[in-house]
């Protein structure tokens, strides 16, 4: 049955790849929002301190974030189906042989480096074949499909920690052959042909053999730009934008990284079990949080009149406040409610970043704008991780 009128856009197959979405970021965000437990297990194995877990967790942030701009390439050549594929592929293998690291190196390399790669590929291929899907509703599709993060944030600390307690010799065998299967099933719903939107640029490799042999050296230049689009960054209003995020970066991410730490030396001292348990149900409430996040500022893209940059930077401002309060309460049930507030709000870059490209560029570039935006926030990160590190070593 066809729908008429403002729901059109959901008819069966943009439902599916939506569908398809949600259950990759449920996967991918499942792992990703739960690296404070991750990183309490490993530890176990590796016997690291805590001054680990600020690159252990920033590097599975920000490698998906600084890849983006080869995978948004690799899946034009492509599709987003084969994407799919490799990326389920990459993401699982470097799970399933996490029994066979001896060292933390081999850890960081094969988990949080080459592992989140196809975690890039699970994030793109789901959010631009929705992007690419729907035209009215993107924003409130959009919400939906990264719904699947809070769901799995929310239900995979549970599933990793039941998993470790009965299977603790083998338990990484268990998720990381689940994901494949899931996964593997999950990416023959994705588009098979490329639908991305492509630049209406001249094609240096059709004119490259009649060019002089004096202008070859040029015509490779101007392949390098067209190759990676890096023309539009002529564009004065988008670099501005571009680097009041990566500004922004340097920080807001901070709450994830650091939840765990933060909430453990803030409780009064209790049992271990008692305090895991606490910090277990805080950080499923913010991913609940953040999901409820994602759908607001999705159906607020979609239809409030209010400019979507003012609603970002309004956000912004509220996770500054959030923040500071942080740091000034002693209270581990107001910091909880903080860490709370704070995802929701950070929800909105989910979102809306993306209407914001739109407004900026033409269509054609959106997608190559999109992954730069993501890889400017990887290196945020980076940065921003190794200050924080430093700054709390310092007070």
């Amino acid at each position: 049955m066809k729908l008429k009128g403002e729901f059109e856009d959901f008819n069966m197959d943009n439902t599916v790849v939506m569908l398809a979405g949600l259950v990759f970021y449920m996967i991918a965000d499942g792992w990703s929002y739960s690296l404070s437990i991750i990183f309490q297990l490993f530890q176990k194995k590796f016997d690291v301190n805590n001054s680990k877990v600020y690159l252990f967790i920033t590097i599975v942030y920000a490698v998906p974030c600084i890849s983006s701009v080869f995978v948004c390439i690799l899946i034009k050549k492509t599709s987003f189906q084969f994407c799919a594929f490799l990326g389920s592929a990459i993401f699982s293998i470097s799970l399933l042989l996490y029994h066979t690291m001896y060292s933390w190196t081999q850890l960081i390399i094969s988990i949080n480096i080459i592992g989140s790669i196809g975690l890039s590929l699970y994030y793109l291929v789901a959010y631009l074949n929705v992007v690419h899907s729907f035209d009215k509703n993107r924003g409130l599709a959009l919400g939906i499909t990264t719904l699947g993060s809070p769901i799995g944030g929310t239900i995979f600390p549970y599933i990793l920690n039941a998993t470790f307690n009965y299977h603790a010799n083998h338990y990484m065998y268990i998720i990381g052959g689940v994901i494949l299967t899931i996964s593997l099933i999950t990416s023959m719903a994705f588009t098979s042909k490329n639908k991305l939107i492509k630049s209406q640029v001249h094609s240096v490799l059709e004119s490259e053999n009649n060019e002089p042999i004096e202008h070859k050296e040029e015509t490779k230049l101007v392949h390098i730009i067209s190759f990676f689009h890096l023309s539009i960054f002529k564009n004065f209003k988008l670099d501005i934008y571009l680097i009041s995020l990566f500004l922004a970066y340097l920080f807001i991410s901070n709450g994830f990284v650091y939840v765990y730490q933060h909430l453990e030396i803030s409780i009064v001292p209790k049992p271990e079990e008692y305090i895991t348990k606490l910090i277990t149900i805080v950080i499923s409430l913010m991913s609940v949080s953040r999901g409820c996040g994602q759908v607001l500022f999705g159906i607020l893209s979609d239809r409030c009149r209010i400019s979507t940059f003012y609603l970002l930077g309004l956000c912004f401002v509220g996770l500054s406040i959030c923040f500071i309060l942080m740091g000034l309460t002693s209270s581990v049930y107001l910091l909880s409610f903080l860490y709370i507030v704070y995802a929701l709000l950070f929800s909105s870059v989910y979102i809306i970043p993306i209407f914001n490209i739109g407004k900026l560029v033409n269509q054609e570039h959106v997608n190559h704008v999109f992954s730069y935006q993501l890889a400017f926030n990887g290196i945020g990160m980076l940065i921003g991780a190794e200050i924080s590190s430093n700054f709390f070593k310092f007070i």
